[in-house]
């Protein structure tokens, strides 16, 4: 038994890692046919036929991995399909890809696990209500549930991440993701701008009772009631 466990160290290793799985898969059930075709049903050719079973599964397990690594997005294919679909993406110096849709500006980030779709707006208007802008974008999150949305100083930041990594559901949904981007820039925007126009009027009511108060305050004393 250990001059075969040597023997399985020495030789049959080293052949897995230079002609790979399948390959000794195939050599195994060879020798497992021959020998049962030959009449010689002996230890060794038990050992080959289990050694065969062994292999194949090793083999068919490792032939899956490397289909599921092909299927697999990469920054060679988006940019290959996003062409395809006449958007000619360009790769920045993080290896991310820019790609424009309608005149937006999108950033694709692909990682091991997930990719990242961002869109973001700079804030050129220093009149912008931070506490707002921050208390809508909690509640397009809120309501969207797929949508990030990062606020700060100089821009605020629209992202979507999915752990989805095959092209064939990146291609499925794609559009899909960029039209609930779309709707989160449209409903953030659209939240924010009533709030900034409740926050005038209750401003411009406060004005107009204080401006009331001040100019009856003039009459005090007088006997002006009928």
């Amino acid at each position: 038994m250990r001059r075969r466990l040597t023997y399985l160290k020495q030789r049959v290793v080293p052949y897995l890692r230079r002609y790979g799985l399948p390959a000794t898969a195939a050599a195994a059930a060879v020798a497992a046919v021959i020998c049962f075709l030959s009449g010689a049903v002996t230890p060794g050719c038990l050992f080959c036929g289990a050694a065969a079973g062994i292999a194949a599964g090793i083999g068919i397990r490792h032939f899956v991995r490397r289909l599921r690594r092909r299927q697999e997005l990469s920054v060679e294919w988006l940019s290959h399909y996003l062409r395809k679909r006449g958007f000619y993406p360009e790769t920045d110096r993080d290896g991310d890809l820019l790609v424009r849709i309608e005149g937006m500006k999108y950033v694709l980030h692909l990682d091991e696990r997930y990719f990242e779709l961002h869109i973001g707006f700079g804030r050129k208007r220093s009149d912008l209500n931070h506490k707002l802008l921050s208390r809508m974008a909690q509640e397009v999150m809120n309501s969207t549930r797929m949508v990030k949305i990062l606020v700060r100083p100089d821009a605020i930041l629209f992202s979507i991440e999915c752990l989805q990594r095959r092209k064939s559901e990146f291609a499925e949904f794609f559009d899909s993701y960029i039209r609930i981007l779309k709707y989160a820039v449209s409903e953030h925007t659209r939240r924010y701008n009533e709030a900034v126009e409740q926050l005038r009027q209750e401003a411009r009511r406060r004005y107009e009772e204080e401006e009331l108060t001040r100019r009856f305050a003039d009459y005090q004393g007088k006997d002006v009631v009928n």
